[in-house]
């Protein structure tokens, strides 16, 4: 595990952290649909980060996490939406400067502004630093094939169902393979109040 300090980036209005760390490994598992492991230097919002490094520019890669959508931050003009900041700040603390598995769906790999589409999961040492945030225990798959030890935490799914996210119906980017267990999480945290469900008027 690579954990970096971080700080405001202002010319990005993202979280950076220093971009020595490429793919540390390949997980040859379901060819096409597992891209590997790797480290999380920017978190552009809740639902968007870079991998590598901070910026196209240099290296970098952005993921837009598959079939969720968190409130939007403030953007030039564009205040933030409610529980934005929010669902930004949690995605942080989960994944700045700590190495995930990257994997696809099998559909689409890009959206309309050319980032990756994936799910991130925690992993190994990813997955023991945040073995102790609420909730982790209820969705914490116990026997995935994508870890050597059988835990795996589908962050996707971990923000649904705390309530920083909604899920995107199969209109957005199709049937997902993961949409009812998605669609369950956000269910889950609908009736909990938890997050942006009990936070936002508009929510409700």
């Amino acid at each position: 595990m690579r954990l970096r300090w971080a700080v405001p980036f202002a010319a990005t209005g993202c979280w950076y952290s220093p971009p020595d760390v490429a793919i540390v490994k390949e997980i040859p598992i379901s060819p096409g649909e597992v891209g590997g492991v790797a480290f999380v230097a920017c978190v552009l919002d809740g639902d968007t980060v870079d991998l590598y490094a901070c910026g196209l520019e240099n290296g970098g890669e952005t993921i837009r996490m598959l079939g969720i959508n968190t409130p939007e931050i403030e953007h030039p003009g564009e205040p933030a939406e409610c529980w934005g900041d929010e669902a930004a700040a949690e995605t942080s603390g989960l994944l700045l400067g700590r190495e995930v598995l990257v994997t696809y769906d099998g559909g689409k790999r890009e959206d309309l502004y050319g980032r990756t589409l994936a799910y991130l999961w925690a992993i190994d040492q990813t997955l023991e630093d945040l073995s102790d945030l609420p909730g982790i225990a209820e969705v914490v798959e116990l026997d995935s094939d994508l870890a050597e030890d059988g835990r795996a935490l589908l962050i996707n799914e971990y923000l649904a169902a705390q309530g920083h996210a909604r899920v995107y119906g199969p209109e957005v980017f199709g049937e997902l393979k993961l949409q009812a267990r998605l669609e369950a999480a956000q269910a889950a945290a609908e009736v909990a109040g938890r997050g942006l469900w009990g936070a936002c008027e508009e929510a409700r």
